[in-house]
């Protein structure tokens, strides 16, 4: 969403209630005894970003970071099944059976997803008729701002991509999340990439304001520059009719060079 990348290690390897074998305590040599458990998710707040929450026979759960998944003896293992079997057992016995979708009111259920296709975007009012993809695109010719390379580097979006039969690649939609086009973005060292509409709706949004203005901010003043205007030294002290003297404050006809965080400057 913010354009950076993140670290998903914690929540890529394990899925929701899968077996797991973890330490709950540090052995003695030899022995090196790991427990069966199921995996909960992350432990937020709790030790390193790789602590798991991990559910225990009697119900109750534990926040460990060494676990590891079973291995394929381990899950064709006869014992590992009885192990298994038994964990299941002792859950129903503490926790009470699974719960299905009878348990819940229907309001309080999550719905199916729609799913829908690009002819669902057709509007039978036009038939086959050819799309224009130009006329009134208002993103072609935007300027966006993308990481690369640990910084930000401002590239324009210069035409929409085409097939091989030279035909724009998807469809537009009002909703950018559903807008399906992909265009041609060119950076100002000579490269170029492919972006969907809605990554670029996403990065237009996220550098203006509520009232479309564009925002950047402020790196550092690289310069300065006067005109023949500004007052001298020797023209700062003014004395007044008491004979009390003090120093004009003014910064007319200065100006300072900004250079903003991506690179820019004015």
């Amino acid at each position: 969403m913010t354009g950076s990348t993140a670290d998903i290690s914690h929540i890529a390897e394990f899925g929701w209630f899968d077996w797991v074998m973890y330490r709950d305590n540090i052995p003695s040599y030899p022995d090196d005894k790991l427990i069966l458990g199921r995996y909960l998710g992350p432990a937020t707040g709790i030790g390193s970003a790789l602590t798991a929450k991990i559910l225990q026979p009697n119900g109750q759960f534990v926040c460990r970071s060494t676990l590891r998944h079973l291995t394929d003896e381990e899950l064709q293992s006869s014992i590992h099944l009885d192990m298994r079997r038994l964990f299941d057992e002792s859950l129903v016995t503490h926790l009470g059976p699974s719960s299905t979708a009878q348990d819940f009111p229907a309001k309080n259920l999550t719905p199916d997803p729609y799913h829908f296709d690009d002819s669902d975007f057709q509007d039978p009012d036009y038939g086959d008729a050819e799309i224009t993809p130009i006329l009134g695109d208002n993103y072609l010719s935007a300027e966006i701002m993308l990481p690369r390379g640990g910084t930000m580097i401002r590239g324009r979006v210069s035409e929409q991509k085409r097939d091989q039969h030279g035909n724009p690649i998807g469809l537009a939609n009002p909703n950018p999340i559903l807008d399906t086009r992909s265009y041609i973005v060119n950076f100002d060292d000579g490269d170029q990439t492919d972006l969907t509409a809605n990554m670029i709706a996403e990065s237009l949004y996220s550098q203006c304001d509520p009232d479309g203005h564009e925002y950047v901010l402020l790196d550092e003043i690289v310069d300065h520059k006067r005109s023949d205007l500004a007052i001298k030294i020797a023209d700062q002290k003014v004395v007044r009719a008491n004979g009390k003297t003090y120093l004009r404050r003014s910064t007319i006809s200065w100006q300072l060079c900004c250079q903003r965080k991506d690179g820019s400057s004015s």
